[in-house]
């Protein structure tokens, strides 16, 4: 239910802001399910905030640090290095054809030794598969394939 509401809340003051309204709210939005209270509350602005004075938006869109996501039903995890990069892949073949199965082409690369398998792409991403846990999946990316 309070998600309803604050959804309700949210999409009032965003429509207010497509509009231009002069009723759009600039303060906090308290809601208090224990003691069953709503307040608006005055936020100051930081007067050195690099974006909201200075309108410096450089980690707009940035991720830091690798990226995973579990892929449903596939007992799989995307894992996304923190920028792209380029990959080898003949020279990440010389070294893991000895550990297992390499298969590649320009498009992907791929690798399993009957426990580890993944499939990498030229721009570093990769599908670790038979695991569903990131940080088991960054850890496989880790150790084949190098952060």
């Amino acid at each position: 239910m309070i998600t309803g509401l604050i959804a309700c809340v949210q999409s009032a003051e965003a429509v207010k802001f497509l509009c231009g309204s002069p009723d759009l709210r600039e303060e906090l939005f308290l809601v208090d399910l224990w003691y069953n209270t709503a307040e608006y509350i005055k936020v100051e602005a930081d007067p050195d905030c690099p974006v909201c004075v200075h309108g410096r938006y450089e980690f707009l869109g940035k991720m830091s640090g690798t990226y995973t996501l579990a892929l449903c039903g596939r007992n799989a995890v995307q894992v996304n290095p923190p920028s792209p990069k380029a990959v080898d892949f003949a020279s990440l073949a010389s070294k893991l054809q000895k550990a297992g199965t390499v298969e590649y082409n320009r498009f992907s690369f791929k690798f399993d030794d009957g426990k580890t398998a993944f499939q990498l792409f030229p721009d570093g991403r990769a599908i670790i598969q038979n695991t569903g846990d990131n940080n088991t999946a960054k850890s496989v990316y880790a150790e084949y394939i190098g952060l």
